[in-house]
């Protein structure tokens, strides 16, 4: 019997099927700078209208090969407060029709059924938060395990580094794209560094203002600090990006923001003693109130930039595997 997802279902002949538009060129791209890969037979990717799928309306990707469907892949994004909530929803839901699944980690979820696989994760990145599920035919295997060596080291080569090994010249781009890493490196590491710094200086600035000039700009200064956040989000995604979230750009960017975290925190706690006293502890002393007051708000804005760049790079980086599948 098949199992029905929405209006489709697996090994649906895609003739029968109405409401569906083929990825253009672009998308194509786009998706497979992300990790996804054509490799079946005449396989091509389509969107439709959202989904309904047990009660929740999702975002539909749904791959064909050789004409019928072999893989239905669902994404629904969820405020930070609902995601887990929605996550062990869908997994009672799938536990009550195919049984307990395998888990692999507490955010990856996997059922092996008669007609195919099921994938359940959830992924949190850049403040994205969202849940995906997988439904992957099991007529593919046969594929699968007839596919050339040369096209899946091809397929790993272009996944793991954004390089068509098949296509001229990628050789020479993906030696000039190495070329690049100790510059980005070292934009990394500046770009936490000095977001860090803007951090750890606007404390005791932010404090020595009067009770009216706090309040007066307070919001302005706070505003000024976010900045200095999105500056960091923008420059991480823009350079990962760059090397298609590669494994080895993620660590080596990853390293780079932790020596950039670890000085600044040496720096600051080194000059920071005064006659025997730490800057917070003199703070403190000074006014309680004022130091519960602008130490917080600023502070989590330093551990969002921590989080950003020391991170998230390995985070994503595993998220992506995962919805690889």
């Amino acid at each position: 019997m098949d199992y029905k997802i929405g209006l489709y279902f697996l090994n649906q002949d895609i003739n029968s099927v109405q409401g569906l538009t083929e990825f253009n060129a672009e998308e194509y791209k786009f998706a497979e700078s992300t990790g996804m890969q054509r490799v079946f037979k005449e396989e091509k990717w389509f969107e439709c209208d959202e989904i309904d799928f047990k009660d929740i309306e999702w975002t539909p990707t749904i791959g064909t090969t050789n004409g019928k469907i072999y893989k239905i892949a669902l994404q629904k994004e969820f405020d930070n407060n609902e995601l887990n909530r929605a996550f062990g929803y869908i997994e009672k839901c799938l536990t009550s029709d195919f049984g307990v699944g395998s888990k692999d980690t507490e955010s990856k979820i996997f059922w092996v059924t008669e007609f195919g696989n099921i994938l359940l994760t959830k992924a949190n990145m850049y403040d994205f938060n969202s849940i995906n599920l997988f439904f992957t035919s099991s007529t593919i295997k046969e594929q699968s395990n007839n596919l050339h060596v040369k096209k899946q080291m091809s397929k790993f080569v272009k996944s793991e580094y954004g390089i068509d090994l098949n296509e001229r010249g990628d050789k020479n781009k993906f030696r000039f794209i190495n070329l690049l890493m100790p510059i980005t490196f070292s934009l990394w590491y500046l770009v936490t560094f000095f977001g860090l710094t803007g951090v750890v200086v606007s404390i005791p600035f932010v404090f020595s203002l009067s009770w009216f000039w706090l309040i007066f700009t307070y919001g302005i200064i706070i505003g000024i600090i976010n900045i200095l956040y999105s500056i960091s989000a923008g420059v991480s995604f823009g350079i990962l990006n760059l090397y298609k979230f590669s494994w080895v750009s993620c660590i080596i960017h990853s390293i780079s923001g932790i020596i950039a975290t670890t000085w600044v925190f040496f720096l600051y706690f080194e000059k920071s003693a005064i006659d025997g006293y730490g800057l917070f502890e003199l703070m403190w002393n000074e006014s309680i109130i004022k130091t519960l007051f602008v130490v917080p708000a600023i502070a989590i804005v330093g551990i969002a930039i921590i989080y950003v760049m020391v991170i998230v790079p390995i985070k994503v980086k595993t998220q992506m595997k995962d919805e690889r599948y």
